[in-house]
């Protein structure tokens, strides 16, 4: 395969890992739009938990004569660390890299589409796949942390009526309670839910290791 990937004004010095393009953390922020050359480190760190092994890995370079540790993505991380950026050519470069992607993964001549399907799995979509997982289990961490405040705020405010105005049977009283249980029954039903949401996720990884 050619070792040569152009994004608009920017080319990638790309490094090869198993035949495929794996590209720099500094070129990346340089495609994305960023003057910081640490930008893409940056929002790395702060969502890291999102990147599978398969996506960013630390290689010694040499820069001169000194040896480097430098951070390289490959076209599924650098696709998902352009979702987390916010700059005006974020959207054309996912675009871009789902492009590249799907060139590099079309059936090679000679071969049948049977041993295509078997031996080149369509990495776009298992991406794909893999991403909406991962949008999932964010949803539902941020829904469980809804439903927990709305349980202590509904919870604390019960106790603040029982304590400052003695009231036990009152018509608020009683919607409060009930408010109060279908929070604690929202909140388990998502705390399930999660649990099999990750489940999902690992079984989704554990597919996509097999596929290759």
């Amino acid at each position: 395969m050619s070792q040569s990937l152009t994004f608009q004004s920017t080319v990638f010095d790309v490094v090869d890992r198993n035949g495929q393009p794996w590209i720099q953390a500094r070129q990346l922020g340089q495609a994305l739009g960023y003057s910081r050359p640490d930008a893409v480190l940056n929002i790395y760190e702060r969502n890291k938990d999102e990147f599978l092994p398969t996506m960013t890995a630390t290689i010694e370079m040499m820069v001169g004569i000194t040896p480097v540790d430098v951070r390289i993505f490959s076209l599924r991380g650098c696709h998902l660390l352009a979702m987390f950026a916010r700059t005006s050519v974020a959207k054309a470069f996912r675009v871009w890299v789902l492009d590249v992607l799907e060139t590099l993964n079309k059936p090679k001549r000679g071969r049948t589409a049977l041993e295509s399907n078997v031996r080149l799995p369509d990495a776009t979509a298992e991406y794909l796949i893999t991403n909406r997982c991962e949008d999932m289990r964010r949803i539902m961490r941020e829904l469980q942390s809804s439903s927990r405040g709305l349980w202590c705020i509904v919870n604390n405010y019960t106790h603040a009526v029982q304590f400052e105005r003695g009231v036990y049977n009152s018509p608020r009283h009683s919607l409060l309670c009930a408010l109060q249980r279908t929070c604690e029954k929202a909140f388990t039903a998502l705390s399930q839910e999660a649990d099999v949401v990750e489940q999902s996720v690992k079984a989704m990884r554990i597919l996509a290791v097999d596929m290759r």
